[in-house]
């Protein structure tokens, strides 16, 4: 009885790599010269495992996917000083923003404060980034901020 060339190769000591590079052939070509064993091989053999099929689950997710107003609108609930929001909104870039807002994100709050409601409000918004908005989202959040605060100062 003669083995294929593939189990034979098993009981070589020269790598199946070596060999392909010999030939100068790719992956594709040593399996069809049976220099190598196909995956249906390896898998009948039990050397290699065979495909699982995972169910599908629902991952939790820290990111506020929303529009500009949505996230702006949770800005403005989330608790923080107006007047330092407007502030910092006042300026060219999220700086200022950042520097009101890292000292929340950096502490630990007591369960059950405003400082607390404040964070997790917050880390909705930061999406793990260190910063809770980037220079471009900045320039487009300022005018829903401005626009908001106009008509909530109206009413």
């Amino acid at each position: 009885m003669t083995l294929p060339l593939a189990l034979a190769r098993c009981f070589t000591d020269v790598s199946y790599y070596k060999e392909r590079q010999k030939l100068c052939m790719g992956k594709v070509e040593a399996r069809k010269a049976g220099l190598i064993l196909t995956l249906g091989e390896e898998r009948a053999m039990g050397l290699r495992p065979t495909v699982v099929q995972l169910q599908p689950t629902a991952q939790l997710s820290g990111h506020l996917r929303a529009s500009d107003k949505a996230w702006m609108r949770t800005l403005l609930d989330s608790g923080l000083d107006l007047d330092q929001l407007d502030h910092a909104m006042r300026a060219n870039s999220s700086g200022r923003l950042d520097k009101l807002t890292s000292p929340i994100l950096s502490s630990t709050p007591e369960p059950g404060s405003k400082a607390e409601s404040i964070l997790k409000e917050l880390e909705k918004l930061t999406c793990g980034k260190s910063g809770v908005c980037s220079r471009s989202k900045f320039i487009n959040l300022k005018p829903i901020y401005w626009q908001m605060r106009e008509a909530s100062t109206s009413k």
